[in-house]
């Protein structure tokens, strides 16, 4: 007698087997499957502590706990962390009849989709006495290298508007398909660890796996920020170069090195060409390095910097926009954004012409950076700048194309 075929099996090579899934229920489970993921994820996210290895997670961690001390924070790249002393400018503020306490929360490559991200997480806290947030953003952070990825700073920004925020840059970015799609996933798969808490298990366990909290913080990699978590010797977040090239480890000694030796190769005919010219035009580049025709931001580059304007005012601040000398003379994201009137004003401090002395050989570090003598010139015009702004007499920044 013939077995019966099975009802809603079928033969395959190993046999007798279940039929393959209608397309719906093949959907419906992948739904499920986001929904479980989506919802496990956001239920627990907000236990979870900061992870360490992110380098704001230390300056965050100390502002929450003092956030209504401040009246003055400064957020932006390494030209903010490296160049402006909270000290200097408090008192400088002082004498110029403003009092302020201000707090560095600058940190080395933070761009402004990384600025648009931590000012979100700011403005939640709601602190009490913040006035003003300044930022020095040139960049939006788009590009992102193969170092980069799956670090716990990389998916520590990539929340779902700021990633929507990053999307649109790509998709705007005079760049090529294919690197717009190899781009786009870069964010994505950042996205997808930041949704999944990806990597997250360790921060929760190593606390309670051995060792000491002494011994973990001597673990933590250092960054050039003299020391884990870079708040630097006064607490106020100010780590000038030469300090963190004394507590660096020697692979970031060699790296400070080779920076310092393209400064000295290359940096003394670029500012000979800045002094013949000073008021040469400082271009807006394309993402692939072409200078930008015309020299606007594009519609995404604009709604990134109006959503960071809108997230200070959601903090009860008002934010100050900043150029932090360069003698490299290139990418000028803000004189764009000031022409076009996205921006309420810039203090323009790479100007040639009204700041030489922040431009002399003798303060800088490196192409982008002061040294610590530097610091201090430049802490001192910017205090002076803001107070005259503040005082209603102070002129706006220019741009010079």
């Amino acid at each position: 007698m013939a077995t019966p075929t099975p009802r809603f099996e079928y033969v395959n090579e190993g046999g007798w087997g279940r039929p393959p899934p209608s397309l719906g229920r093949a959907l419906a489970h992948t739904a499920l499957w986001i929904a479980v993921v989506v919802g496990v994820g956001a239920a627990v996210r907000p236990l979870l502590p900061l992870s360490p290895e992110s380098a704001s997670t230390r300056k965050f961690e100390h502002f929450a706990a003092n956030k209504d001390d401040y009246d003055v924070l400064f957020i932006g790249s390494s030209q903010v962390y490296r160049h402006v002393d909270p000290a200097r400018f408090d008192r400088l503020m002082a004498e110029a009849g403003h009092p302020v306490r201000s707090f560095n929360f600058g940190v080395a490559g933070m761009a402004a989709l990384e600025n648009r991200a931590l000012i979100t997480r700011i403005a939640a806290l709601q602190p009490a006495r913040l006035k003003w947030v300044f930022t020095d953003v040139q960049r939006t952070g788009v590009r992102i290298t193969g170092d980069n990825h799956f670090t716990a700073r990389l998916a520590s920004w990539h929340d779902p508007l700021t990633t929507w925020r990053a999307l649109a840059v790509v998709a705007e970015a005079d760049m090529s398909w294919s690197w717009k799609l190899d781009m786009a996933a870069r964010h994505l798969v950042a996205f997808g660890s930041w949704l999944s808490n990806s990597g997250r298990a360790r921060d929760v366990l190593e606390p309670h796996v051995g060792g000491t909290e002494a011994t973990r913080e001597a673990a933590l990699p250092d960054r050039f920020d003299a020391g884990a978590g870079g708040l630097g010797p006064r607490g106020d977040g100010w780590v000038p170069l030469e300090l963190a090239f004394a507590h660096a480890t020697p692979f970031d000694r060699a790296l400070i090195r080779e920076r310092v030796q393209i400064w000295k190769g290359s940096g003394p005919e670029q500012m000979k060409r800045l002094r013949a010219d000073p008021h040469q035009p400082r271009p807006v580049l394309e993402y692939s390095g072409e200078l930008r025709e015309p020299q606007e931001l594009l519609r995404a580059e604009q709604a990134l910097l109006t959503d960071f304007i809108d997230q200070v005012r959601a903090a009860g601040a008002e934010p100050v926009f900043i150029n932090a000398p360069d003698v490299r003379q290139y990418e000028y994201m803000l004189e764009a954004a000031l022409e076009a009137g996205v921006i309420p004003g810039l203090i323009d401090l790479d100007d040639p012409v009204r700041f030489p002395g922040l431009l002399r050989a003798d303060v800088r570090y490196d192409l982008n950076h002061l040294n610590q003598a530097g610091a201090g010139l430049y802490t001192r015009a910017l205090a002076s700048e803001f107070a005259a702004r503040l005082d209603g007499d102070g002129a706006e920044g220019a741009p010079r194309r």
